[in-house]
């Protein structure tokens, strides 16, 4: 991945952290709306990433004769997990999975999204993306589709998880 496109990746992730630290902190309604405000904003950022990653790396007029599409679940996983250069398609399935946790995240945090509306939204713009990429010239894969969805899972049990935390910690006296 090139240096620049890496960027907007490392800041939603960063993100992650400054919003679960701030949820944390959470003491009264105006700290909740400050932090909706960051998770907003970091998904704002977060969706940028993902786009920049998705649709501006590799697409060239060119390829558009190699394009393809896997509908197979899991070939293009096993395959990147026995190639050759392990680290690459270690690196690709991990980055498949990452991308899109920082998105659901925020989605859970800065509107309070139900799990399944969060879920169904990551799922359908990693659709999108793919069926962007198969026009543009680039493959389109199931395997990218199932990785980002585990991602969008991940991300959205890491909300869950700041959002009970941070719920045991501002429990009114009785």
């Amino acid at each position: 991945m090139p240096p620049h496109l890496l960027l907007p990746v490392l800041i939603s992730l960063a993100g992650v952290v400054v919003v679960a630290f701030q949820q944390l902190r959470v003491r009264d309604k105006r700290d909740r709306v400050q932090t909706s405000r960051f998770a907003k904003a970091f998904f704002g950022i977060s969706v940028v990433a993902v786009l920049a990653v998705t649709l501006l790396d590799g697409a060239t007029p060119a390829t558009a004769e190699w394009r393809s599409v896997n509908l197979v679940p899991g070939e293009t996983i096993a395959g990147q997990w026995h190639n050759l250069s392990r680290s690459t398609g270690l690196l690709n399935i991990a980055g498949n999975v990452v991308l899109f946790s920082p998105v659901a995240y925020f989605l859970r945090l800065g509107w309070r999204c139900n799990s399944l509306i969060v879920m169904a939204l990551c799922a359908g713009m990693s659709l999108a993306i793919e069926l962007v990429q198969y026009q543009t010239g680039r493959s389109a894969d199931i395997d990218d589709l199932i990785l980002n969805t585990v991602g969008a899972l991940l991300g959205l049990l890491a909300a869950l998880c700041v959002e009970h935390w941070s719920s045991r910690r501002v429990r009114t006296p009785s």
